[in-house]
């Protein structure tokens, strides 16, 4: 009988799990649960503290920059181009220094399309044509740092600058609206006097209720 007692024991000591080790598990499990909770404010967390203390994007820098240049001398063409040294801007892409945004702009006839860049709406115009041209980018596919995802449209303010690199030039826009829609009110597509950029996205975060609308108006394009 003792040595049965005594080998229930042993089993007993070897199920036992290591106090240290069980410490471990708990943080690890309480971190995981607080990434959980906090994941989704984490790009905003994100934002403001990029605001807060002055980080800028990769694209604000080079796009400060070019304004500065234009500003001092409009014909030093070399140094205007030197910005995209080490920038792609290969294809057609959207780029909105204030929230990050360097896409790819895709064509297609359905929204699988989003999962290669922004897609520029069928039926809507150009930026070398004029009137309406229609952007709409996945909100949260991808979050920030990411520069394909539309997650931060909601920052961009009024005055705000938005880039078009359509068929080799350079469409300059200035955001001078937005504002909330129905998925119904298809009505954001049609055609615009002037030239035109809108572009469009998920709302609120996380669902497909309404779309968050941004308009800029076209201020300058260049070779």
């Amino acid at each position: 009988m003792k040595t049965i007692d005594l080998t229930k024991e042993k089993e007993k000591k070897k199920r036992k799990i290591n106090p240290k080790l069980a410490k471990v598990l708990k943080v690890i499990v309480l971190v995981f649960l607080l990434y959980l909770i906090l994941a989704p404010f984490l790009p905003e967390i994100a934002y403001q503290l990029r605001s807060l203390l002055g980080i800028q994007y990769q694209e604000e820098v080079i796009f400060s920059e070019e304004e500065e240049i234009v500003e001092e001398n409009d014909e030093d063409i070399g140094r205007r181009e030197s910005r995209y040294a080490d920038f792609d801007l290969d294809g057609n892409r959207l780029v909105i220094p204030s929230i990050g945004v360097h896409i790819a702009i895709v064509e297609g006839t359905d929204e699988s399309v989003l999962y290669r860049g922004a897609w520029r709406r069928p039926n809507t115009s150009t930026p070398d044509q004029g009137g309406n041209t229609v952007i709409t980018g996945h909100r949260f596919h991808y979050i920030p740092p990411n520069n394909r995802t539309f997650y931060n449209l909601n920052k961009l303010e009024k005055d705000s600058k938005v880039f078009v690199f359509w068929n080799e030039k350079e469409y300059i826009y200035q955001v001078y609206d937005r504002f909330i829609v129905k998925p119904e009110q298809t009505q954001i597509e049609g055609p615009m006097d002037g030239n035109i950029l809108t572009l469009y996205t998920c709302h609120p975060l996380w669902t497909a209720d309404q779309r968050l609308v941004v308009r800029a108006e076209l201020l300058e394009v260049r070779d």
